[in-house]
């Protein structure tokens, strides 16, 4: 039989593996990605490490968005150009949600929407003191299209638009809607913690034919499905511990997974409209 890709349905043995048409098992190969803020030391610290090191210090990092913002703030505070109060134990004593009135309660909404318009003050004046080379620079790594801006106004509000979508969208803070992300095994972690929107998950491997083949229908479905949807890729060969957790077999496997658990799973090269059913 021909699949969609006019491959013929067969079935072989590789490497000890059952290989049913355009279904193929895994394989190892190893690569890095550096981010820009961080340094050599910095470059595997995932965001629950970045935090808790700026809650040791007592540098506050309410205003950081995203990942690269928060390395940049720990890079500062690393080299004393932040400076804070580190944290210390206190004991509190815990008062009955029950003695908490309606005055008290407005009064703490207005105190956080209070702080939350300082935060915005904050990295607002942080983005218009930046040079507008590194503005430019924080575009293209956003995938922010810029050649129609004319003042550099312009770039600040694209990015600190960019910056509030991802922080309402991804957990880790690298994910984007309707985009396809890449990525780490941690950072895969810190997604399934968020059960606001469902993941889906492509495992696959850069030696696998079916898999590069799938490559742009994914990146299709990612762009109808939006905000409704966090669609995602992992390196089974990166992150074997990965696969293996979710009992991979072979390549490409799509995993929808909502609520932390596997709603569903594909096995083999689909087109968009199949992976849209799914």
């Amino acid at each position: 039989t021909m699949d969609f890709f006019g491959a013929i349905s067969t079935t072989n043995t590789v490497d000890g593996f059952s290989v049913i048409g355009s279904h193929i098992p895994r394989r190892k190969c190893n690569n890095k990605t550096l981010l820009r803020y961080a340094a050599p030391e910095m470059e595997t610290m995932n965001l629950r490490e970045i935090q808790a090191e700026l809650k040791t210090m007592g540098v506050p990092y309410g205003d950081c968005f995203d990942r690269e913002s928060l390395l940049c703030r720990l890079r500062d505070a690393r080299e004393g150009k932040v400076t804070g109060t580190p944290t210390k134990a206190t004991t509190t004593t815990t008062t009955p949600s029950s003695t908490m009135d309606g005055t008290s309660a407005a009064a703490a909404a207005a105190k956080t929407t209070m702080k939350q318009e300082l935060d915005a003050q904050s990295i607002l004046a942080d983005l218009r003191s930046q040079p507008l080379k590194d503005l430019k620079l924080q575009c293209s790594r956003r995938n922010l299209r810029y050649a129609t801006f004319l003042e550099k106004e312009d770039f600040v509000q694209a990015i600190w638009k960019d910056m509030q979508a991802v922080a309402s969208f991804s957990v880790s803070g690298v994910m984007r809607p309707g985009k396809v992300t890449e990525l780490s095994g941690e950072q895969l972690d810190q997604e399934m913690t968020s059960h606001d929107t469902p993941i889906l998950l492509d495992v696959y491997a850069t030696w696998c034919g079916p898999c590069k083949m799938m490559a742009p229908e994914l990146d299709k479905v990612a762009e109808e499905l939006g905000k409704k949807c966090r669609v995602a890729k992992l390196d089974s060969d990166k992150y074997p511990e990965w696969a293996a957790r979710y009992k991979v077999q072979g390549l490409p496997t799509t995993l929808l997974i909502h609520h932390g658990q596997v709603q569903g799973r594909l096995e083999g090269a689909f087109m968009k409209d199949k992976l849209l059913e799914f």
